[in-house]
């Protein structure tokens, strides 16, 4: 959006009513809020209404915990496509209206919310001659370990609608190959339907070549889910690091993590709990600074061949060597980080000497190395708003 504004664009944005216009942006951008963009959302302002003074903390928590659970065990069971199907009626009203007075040249929808898409098909049904960038950042069936709606009740519903969004959008961007092949296979759609554009670089800078100072520091960010991205593979790794590196001072940092049982996965190992340093999610500023005083980077491939975390690529502008925790054979992120040259892939499944010794190698040889900013630069040529935008403008000039 940024990069729209500064070329010159005149973009509306609907979104959920909780949004704001974000102060650095021109008059050339419009946000339009209207409804909830999810039940969880909805649940959230409910509670707000309760007074402080006369609720306490406590009990407004206490209520948030009650509409989480409804929300799974009751609602989850039965909503679609998923949870902002809320704001759907809203949506649609409001680009409607958008479209009774003024003219469009393009329609950039983003899911997930899957409910997005169903707004800008409902859209392009009324506007055919606006033309359709349907960006994807996970699909609508096809979820395995995290599932977005009731899969035995929608399974061949979900597939259905997802066939018929992909033939209609002009164009369907999507973050890696795997997900690419999961269409063109499963659901036959032809390759020029589609286009790969990584996930944006958004906290990563070059780190300059670093000293061998001790002690090293490994930095994992992001969350955990008990099948996707499971903290154990993490604290495994970190043990392997520690057999390894006996005679190294190691300290483990790791960032956006707030549920107590996967902080106690870490915390209440007696080899780990003196070297681990956790912390919630930071400011950009701040997550930045934190990865500039690292030696190593830990990404842990999600359980799926077609979802790729969107780390990766800050892992890569840091130019600093990165750690590749998978499970899989075709695995997306080493796929992705293929040909980033400080990489160590990781199977969490295969716990052999070998694998032990050459992790170690690598953390020895690479201590204190940075990869060229002008390789690392290179590798995401096709990771960022300006390709994507590349895209869009063929697109509209066709």
């Amino acid at each position: 959006m940024e990069l729209m504004d500064k070329k010159g664009f005149v973009v509306d944005v609907v979104c959920s009513k909780r949004s704001e216009q974000p102060p650095q942006f021109s008059e050339n951008i419009k946000i339009y809020p209207c409804g909830n963009n999810s039940i969880k959302e909805k649940f959230s302002s409910l509670s707000g209404i309760v007074p402080a003074a006369k609720s306490g903390t406590k009990q407004r928590v206490s209520f948030k915990a009650f509409a989480k659970k409804i929300n799974a065990l009751v609602l989850k069971s039965i909503y679609w496509p998923d949870d902002s199907f809320i704001w759907i009626k809203h949506a649609k009203k409001q680009v409607e209206q958008l479209c009774q007075n003024n003219t469009y040249d393009a329609l950039i929808s983003f899911s997930l919310p899957y409910a997005s898409s169903v707004v800008a098909e409902y859209l392009i049904e009324k506007h055919p001659s606006i033309k359709w960038i349907n960006d994807i950042g996970d699909p609508l069936a096809f979820q395995e370990n995290k599932l977005i709606n009731n899969s035995f009740l929608y399974e061949k519903r979900n597939q259905r609608t997802e066939r018929r969004i992909l033939n209609k959008a002009d164009l369907n961007i999507l973050t890696n190959a795997g997900l690419k092949r999961i269409y063109e296979e499963a659901l036959s759609l032809a390759s020029n339907k589609f286009a790969i554009v990584g996930p944006f670089n958004q906290v990563g800078q070059p780190v300059l070549k670093k000293s061998a100072t001790t002690p090293l520091r490994f930095l994992y960010m992001g969350s955990f889910y008990p099948i996707l991205r499971s903290p154990k593979r993490l604290r495994d790794l970190f043990l392997n690091i520690l057999d390894q590196n006996k005679d190294i001072a190691v300290e483990f940092h790791l960032i956006g993590l707030s549920n107590k049982k996967d902080i106690n996965v870490f915390l209440e190992h007696p080899k780990l709990k003196d070297k681990i340093h956790i912390q919630s999610f930071l400011e950009q500023k701040e997550t930045t600074e934190t990865i500039q005083n690292s030696h190593f980077l830990i990404n842990i491939s999600n359980r799926s061949v077609h979802q790729l975390p969107s780390k990766c690529a800050d892992y890569i502008a840091s130019c600093l060597p990165i750690i590749n925790i998978y499970e899989f054979e075709k695995d997306v992120s080493a796929r992705y980080l293929a040909p980033y040259p400080l990489v160590f892939n990781y199977n969490s499944l295969k716990k052999n000497e070998k694998q032990t010794r050459a992790l170690g190698n690598f953390i020895k040889l690479n201590k204190d190395q940075t990869v060229d900013p002008d390789i690392s630069e290179k590798i995401l040529e096709q990771s960022n708003p300006a390709y994507m935008l590349q895209l869009i403008l063929r697109l509209l000039k066709q």
